[in-house]
């Protein structure tokens, strides 16, 4: 698949988050189901409505162990409680394309970011983010469309 990298402006976006720590390659979709729950029972106590898809903040990766959030954009999302805590999504430029298949296949479209932000001599600045463009429950995993921001400096 040929990706095609850009470089968008990107506003702040306020979100509530679950974090996992030296969380499996192999348990990242348990983890981000369960924190999507946990995310959507605090929203519906509180009277809140997603403001957007569901997303995932990637801030380690060491070997097969990830350290990310689970996160959902609302438009002011107040405090949290428990696992569930206010975060967001910094203003900035990002470097981003759109990947459309199977989760396990998102490294190519990292890759192809990697590769394009060499050739224009810029660097990543902060941790990357994946928005689900597409419901993994609704279209066959050779569908999904996930969309990719690498922020840069």
């Amino acid at each position: 698949m040929a990706y095609e990298v850009e470089i968008r402006d990107v506003e702040a976006q306020p979100v509530l988050a679950v974090r996992g720590d030296r969380v499996a390659s192999s348990e990242i979709a348990l983890f981000m189901a369960e924190s999507y729950r946990k995310i959507g029972r605090h929203a519906a106590a509180h009277g809140l409505a997603p403001s957007g898809k569901p997303m995932a903040r990637y801030h380690n990766i060491e070997g097969d162990w990830f350290d990310l959030e689970a996160l959902i954009p609302f438009t002011g999302p107040g405090d949290g409680e428990a696992d569930v805590y206010a975060s967001s999504l910094r203003a900035g430029r990002a470097a981003t394309c759109e990947h459309v298949g199977p989760y396990d296949e998102l490294g190519r479209a990292y890759a192809a970011i990697g590769e394009w932000l060499e050739r224009q001599g810029l660097r990543s600045a902060g941790a990357s983010w994946e928005e689900y463009v597409s419901d993994p429950g609704d279209v066959p995993p050779a569908e999904n469309r996930t969309r990719i921001y690498i922020p840069i400096a």
